[in-house]
This record gives C-alpha cells, sequence and structure tokens, in this order.
C-alpha cells in the first residue's frame, strides 16, 4: 500500500509539471505569436530594433518571454547603448526600471551617456545625467564625454555637459582649438572657458588653431578676444582693445538687469576672493544659465540660493536640477535693495566706477 501511494503522489507531481510546462509553452508560444503580429521576432537584432525605434510595448513582450535584456550586440553595445544613441528615452527608461545599470559599459567602454553625445541627442543627454549618469567617466581612449562632444563636435551636448564638467572647460576649448570646432568653441566660452589657456608648451586656443589652419575657429576665438575673461591688457592685441574689459560693476549691473535676487548671487560670488577676477568664471557660468532657463527663472532660483544662504554656483545649478526655483519658498522676505552691511557684499563702487556709457548687456562694446 505504502508503494501505491508513492506512486500515485509521483504521478500526481508529474502531472502538475507537465501542466505547468504545458502552460509555459503556450504563454512563450503567445507572446511569439504577438511579436510576430507586431513584425518582430525573438531575436537579438530584433530586441535592438525594438529598442532603437523606442516601443516600449514590443519591448516587454520580449521581457514577458524571458529574454535577457543585458544582450549585446556583435559590436558589444547594451540596448541601453541603442536607446540613448537613437534618443529613445521611454525604451532606456524601461530598462534602467529593470535594473540595467545607467552607466554600462560598452564597445570601446563607453557609457550609454557617451553613446548619447556621439550620436548628438541632447535631449538624451540631458535626460541621462538627470538619471544619474556619471559625466566623469572615460572610455578606453581616455575620453570623458565632455572631450567625446568636442571632439566629434556636438555643441548641443557641449552645453549640457559643460555644467557638469567646469574643471575641464580649459582643456576641452584646447581640444576645440586643435580640431577646429568653431560651434563648440563658441558654447564652451559662453561657459566659461578661457580663451588664454594654455597648453604645457605655452600655446593658447588662438595658437592652436591658428598653426592648424582652422580658419573660422581662428576667427572666432580673435572676435571673442581676451576682454571676455581675462584682466591682463598686456594679452590682447590691438584688434581686441575696442571690447569692454569685464569688470565687478559691469557683472554687477548685468545681474541687476536680471533682478535683485541675480545681482546678489554675482556680488557674493565677487566677495569670495581677495582678488574678483577669480570668480569672473563663475559669474559667467551663472549668467549662461539664463541662456537655458530665462532671466525670470535664473532669478527665481538665486532668491532661493540666497534665501538659504548658499552663495554658489553649484547651489543655482542644484536648484534648477531638482527644478526648485518655481516651489514657492518657506520663507518670503522680499528685498528689492541689499542692506549696506549685508555679510557678503562689498559693493559696486569698491571695484570701480561703471562706464555709463556702455551696455548692461555682456556683449556690450563701449
Amino acid at each position: 500500500m505504502k508503494f501505491l501511494s508513492k506512486c500515485i503522489g509521483w504521478a500526481a507531481v508529474a502531472l502538475v509539471f507537465a501542466l505547468a510546462v504545458g502552460a509555459c509553452k503556450k504563454r512563450g508560444e503567445a507572446v511569439k505569436s504577438d511579436l510576430n503580429e507586431a513584425g518582430y521576432q525573438l531575436t537579438t537584432e530584433d530586441w535592438f530594433r525594438a529598442n532603437r525605434e523606442n516601443d516600449v510595448a514590443v519591448l516587454k513582450k520580449f521581457l514577458a518571454a524571458g529574454f535577457p535584456m543585458d544582450r549585446r550586440n556583435e559590436g558589444g553595445d547594451s540596448a541601453l547603448h541603442a536607446a540613448a544613441a537613437a534618443g529613445a528615452q521611454a525604451a532606456a527608461d524601461l530598462l534602467l526600471d529593470q535594473k540595467l545599470a545607467v552607466d554600462l559599459r560598452g564597445a570601446g567602454e563607453r557609457t550609454p551617456l557617451m553613446a548619447a553625445v556621439i550620436a548628438d541627442q541632447k535631449e538624451m543627454v540631458r535626460w541621462l545625467l538627470r538619471q544619474g549618469a556619471d559625466p566623469h567617466l572615460k572610455d578606453k581612449d581616455g575620453f570623458q564625454p565632455l572631450m567625446l562632444a568636442v571632439r566629434e563636435g556636438r555643441s548641443n551636448a557641449v552645453a549640457e555637459l559643460a555644467p557638469y564638467d567646469r574643471e575641464n572647460l580649459d582643456s576641452a576649448l584646447l581640444l576645440a582649438a586643435l580640431v577646429g570646432r568653431a560651434d563648440v568653441i563658441d558654447s564652451l566660452t559662453n561657459f566659461g572657458a578661457s580663451v588664454y589657456a594654455k597648453m604645457e608648451d605655452g600655446r593658447t586656443p588662438l595658437m592652436i588653431a591658428a598653426e592648424n589652419g582652422h580658419i573660422k575657429a581662428t576667427r572666432l576665438l580673435l572676435d571673442i578676444g581676451a576682454s571676455r575673461f581675462t584682466t591682463d591688457p598686456g594679452h590682447r592685441s590691438k584688434a581686441h582693445d575696442r571690447h569692454v574689459e569685464w569688470t565687478p560693476s559691469r557683472l554687477i549691473a548685468w545681474g541687476t538687469s536680471i533682478g535683485p535676487a541675480t545681482a546678489q548671487m554675482v556680488e557674493g560670488l565677487l566677495a569670495r576672493y581677495a582678488h574678483p577676477e577669480q570668480s569672473y568664471r563663475t559669474c559667467l557660468g551663472l549668467f549662461a544659465l539664463k541662456r537655458r532657463y530665462d532671466a525670470a527663472r535664473l532669478e527665481a532660483a538665486c532668491r532661493r540660493a540666497c534665501d538659504a544662504g548658499t552663495i554658489s554656483y553649484r547651489s543655482v545649478q542644484s536648484i534648477f536640477a531638482m527644478k526648485l526655483e518655481s516651489q514657492p519658498l518657506d520663507v518670503v522676505a522680499p528685498t528689492t535693495h541689499l542692506p549696506a552691511t549685508h555679510a557678503y557684499l562689498r559693493g559696486a563702487a569698491y571695484y570701480d566706477t561703471p562706464d555709463v556709457s556702455c551696455s548692461l548687456t555682456p556683449d556690450a562694446v563701449c
């Protein structure tokens, strides 16, 4: 009897297993049928095609059929690299939700962020940065995303990456001069890269662009001149003398033209250094945010940063990143005039007397 009971038990287990296998097989066949109807097959090639085409519904069918989401193509890239290069944000979002790493390495040790940069996918670059992609990682050739953007002439990507990699702006400008990327040079200098950055041998971007025959880049560098970022008149040629030098009063005047909070932020930045010239690049980086977000949002972000007592470019940048500039302040303390004894401020008169004949815009020429 015991043997008979065991046999019956084994038979029941076998029956349940067979039914389960059959159900799984039918489910798998149903998914394959659905994929076929959508014009896809359960193959690596079609998995990558669905990611490039941002077809989330099809991607979910692949995953339901047990397809491995970390499958690589022949070149060694993942589906996340393919989605990034195609600007397929919905597909990339699905893959990240499935716990695929945002900085997953692919062909040439490149990350999805690098793939988006090379493909000139501006919105995807911005989105990946917000998802936590690391802008400081290097590929096998030692290139970070910003340097890849410069090398490939991706000025849109440069504009997205520059605020995250400010310490390498001068190096990026030297590379842009070397490869003759005029549009990239313009973008980098807007974010504070110095036209008088130097190689180890003393060469400046202008020298590098000229000796390599990059006429457009050379002309642009001449037009920009030392007046944007240097206070040493000896560095300027006569052709540059017509440009107005940056001064603290002019920076403060421009901040005031945006709003009182922006002016307070600029004065605070200028007061952080013994020599205000050291803060010019930070101030110019702050004003570059106006191009990206507009004056009203910049003023709101500066107001929040000043209210919190965090006088820094990074603070304003973080407020934009977290979309806090449009949120109400916990304590509303409108101020149209700065107190004379403010801890951060010396006042415009401390530095020099503004030239009233100049426009308040940064590109004005007296």
